[in-house]
């Protein structure tokens, strides 16, 4: 059994930046639940022009933090093959953030 706990964090705003042929820049704006929460890693899915990303937190079970809602940003660089695809990034409480992204 693992000692942390896992979700998703909240997703406030998400840029989407062409930097070359195939290539992209996703620029995530967000926040973790409390200050004690990390990025785990990332989840990406990509099925028929969808690209869905979701950020996994963590946080170590049972400590103590305070409610305090913590910003973030998080940059990735993804290669496409497709020219057109819908990114949708997910967020904490069913939140979706989308747009459209052509390279």
């Amino acid at each position: 059994m693992s000692d942390y706990a896992y979700g998703l964090c909240f997703v406030d705003d998400v840029e989407v930046e062409a930097t070359s042929a195939g290539s992209v820049r996703v620029r995530i704006r967000g926040a973790w639940p409390t200050p004690a929460w990390r990025l785990d890693h990332e989840e990406l899915e990509l099925s028929g022009g969808k690209l869905k990303i979701k950020l996994v937190g963590k946080v170590k079970k049972g400590i103590v933090a305070p409610s305090v809602i913590t910003p973030f940003e998080h940059v990735l660089e993804i290669n496409l093959e497709a020219k057109n695809i819908m990114l949708e990034v997910l967020g904490r409480g069913g939140r979706v953030i989308r747009a459209s992204v052509k390279t």
